[in-house]
C-alpha cells in the first residue's frame, strides 16, 4: 500500500520517504467501515510498525518479519494462525500470491501495478481491485 520515494539512512524508517499509493487510504477507511480487519505483513523490520502509524493506516495490526524470526511465505502460516486472515493481497508472485495459495482458507490477489500479469486469475491492478 506504499511506495518508497527515497531510501537514503535513517529516513528510510519515517514516513518523509515513503508515500501511500492513490487509493490505500480510501479502500482501508471502506475495509474497516464494513468491518473487515487488515493485518499488514511484510518482511520488513520494525520501523514498519510505526512508519503504518505515521501514514495513518487504518489496520488492525503490523506483522515483520524481522520481529517474527521468520520471512514470507512462512509469515503468512504465522499471520494466518494469529488473525485468521481470509485473503491475502501482495506483490510477489512467489512469497505472496503462492505462499497464500498454499495456506488452506486463503485467497490470494497479486498486486500487479506492472500490467504484466494482466488478465489472469487472481491479479489486480491496484487496491480497488
Amino acid at each position: 500500500a506504499v511506495v518508497s520515494t527515497q531510501s537514503t539512512g535513517r529516513q528510510f524508517r519515517t514516513s518523509s520517504c515513503w508515500e501511500a499509493y492513490p487509493e490505500s487510504g480510501p479502500v482501508l477507511r471502506e475495509l474497516r467501515r464494513r468491518g473487515v480487519g487488515v493485518v499488514v505483513t511484510s518482511d520488513f523490520d520494525e520501523g514498519l510498525v510505526s512508519l503504518v502509524k505515521e501514514l495513518d493506516m487504518p489496520v488492525e495490526g503490523v506483522v515483520v518479519s524481522y520481529v517474527e524470526g521468520v520471512t514470507k511465505p512462512e509469515l503468512l502460516a504465522l499471520v494466518q494462525d494469529r488473525y485468521g486472515i481470509e485473503m491475502h493481497v501482495g506483490d510477489s508472485e512467489r512469497r505472496d500470491y503462492q505462499g497464500a495459495s498454499d495456506l488452506q482458507g486463503v485467497t490470494p490477489v497479486l498486486l500487479d501495478r506492472t500490467g504484466k500479469q494482466e488478465g489472469k486469475d487472481g491479479v489486480v491492478s491496484d487496491l480497488n481491485g
